[in-house]
């Protein structure tokens, strides 16, 4: 499994998850800043970027972890969605009922560019 992790503070205990699972062959970090980057994929011996494209534009990557802020929940997992993603995303889904529905909505078409 190859997965892309959006965030580097709830996505550090996720990372540490990844890290010790034999069926994860590669986790690719996003996050903002480099400092913040280093740190994470050095303890967790992964891949980082501070570019989002880079995860939803890789096929070999198949689920986009989305632990960023909760205000941009609903955006990613569809982002991620429509690039043939499956996406696992933090608690809550979306910061509003209409973010929510998008996201429920874009899960019920297949994706625009399938992997």
């Amino acid at each position: 499994m190859k997965i892309g992790l959006l965030g580097t503070g709830f996505g550090r205990a996720h990372a540490a998850v990844y890290a010790a699972r034999a069926d994860v062959e590669k986790v690719v970090v996003f996050g903002r800043t480099p400092a913040e980057l280093r740190p994470l994929a050095e303890e967790f011996e992964c891949e980082a970027t501070t570019d989002p494209d880079e995860i939803y534009g890789d096929p070999d990557i198949g689920l986009v972890d989305v632990c960023l802020p909760t205000p941009l929940h609903a955006e990613h997992a569809v982002r991620a969605m429509e690039a043939g993603k499956d996406v696992l995303c933090e608690l809550p889904l979306a910061a509003s009922v209409e973010d929510a529905r998008r996201a429920r909505e874009r899960a019920g078409r297949p994706p625009a560019h399938p992997r």
